[in-house]
């Protein structure tokens, strides 16, 4: 059975994952919360949308995707809200099951709409990326704030190779593994990089989309001796799929998913692979996220 037959029916299974966004400030509570749009108009308040509190401070990437290897972030707060220390880890968003790692203490820069974070990236493959971002203020100092969007916990962005694009392998090389030829170590089969590329030169955000199914449907066919992390691919590809759906709609999703498939298991070794893949997940329960926000935080990049 083909993996788009069993991802379609655990999507017409599929049930809430997230509450809708609540969009009423419980004033009761006493975290910041801005009300206005002046600067000075912040209010304790606490308001809940979907999974997460909403963080009393913004991580706003400015240079995603990044192509100069410093990714920069503005870091955008109340008045009150005086930052004496921020710590800060990333993650590759292909990361099944997230390693330890600690956070790196980082001096914030002035930059022309506030403070920014400026992290090197230059010793990372290119790909999706998260961000974990940690302050203490003046005022607490012994209090711990962590970032959290309205439904994630990391602020997402890209990293781009400064010379983008890749040659067309060989395709004899190409086809001799599973795995094939990835020469930029971004997680996605260079043949079909290239055709994502081509295709989507002039639709940013599809492109983007684009290769996250593709980066994870390739993560899925290599991850099935381990059926934990099998399933963690599966279940990631299957968020692609609503990302994706949130830019072209489900019937412009449904053809770009199968032309990958059609990319992706051209081998014999391949399609044994995406069967493996969908008998490991045979029984699981997936959910899907409710609502458009709920789906667009499914994205590994921010638009």
């Amino acid at each position: 059975m083909r993996i788009s037959i069993l991802l379609g029916l655990c999507l017409l299974m599929a049930q809430s994952l997230y509450a809708e966004p609540n969009n009423k400030p419980n004033k009761k509570d006493g975290a910041l919360y801005k009300t206005g749009t002046p600067a000075e108009d912040w209010v304790f308040t606490k308001r809940i949308e979907g999974k997460y509190i909403k963080s009393t401070f913004e991580v706003i990437p400015l240079n995603s995707p990044v192509k100069d290897g410093l990714a920069r972030f503005l870091i955008k707060s109340p008045p009150d809200f005086k930052i004496q220390q921020l710590k800060f880890k990333i993650h590759n968003a292909n990361e099944l099951i997230l390693k330890e790692k600690e956070y790196v203490v980082s001096k914030l820069i002035d930059g022309p709409q506030g403070k920014e974070l400026h992290v090197s990236m230059k010793a990372q493959p290119p790909g999706f990326y998260r961000l974990h971002v940690k302050v203490k203020t003046k005022k607490d100092k012994d209090e711990e704030f962590q970032y959290k969007s309205a439904y994630l916990d990391h602020a997402r962005f890209v990293l781009e190779a400064a010379k983008p694009g890749v040659p067309m392998p060989d395709p004899i090389q190409n086809k001799a593994t599973v795995a094939g030829i990835d020469s930029d170590n971004d997680g996605i089969r260079d043949d079909v990089q290239i055709w994502i590329d081509s295709t989507y030169a002039d639709q940013p955000s599809v492109r983007l989309a684009t290769r996250q199914m593709a980066a994870s449907f390739q993560l899925r066919i290599l991850s099935i001796h381990d059926q934990v992390l099998s399933n963690l691919a599966t279940r990631n590809y299957l968020y692609s799929m609503f990302c994706l759906e949130t830019l072209v709609g489900f019937d412009g999703e449904t053809p770009i998913r199968n032309k990958l498939e059609d990319l992706f298991l051209n081998t014999k070794d391949r399609l044994h692979a995406d069967i493996k893949a969908s008998g490991n997940f045979n029984g699981q329960r997936f959910t899907s996220p409710a609502g458009l926000e709920g789906k667009k935080a499914t994205c590994s990049f921010h638009y």
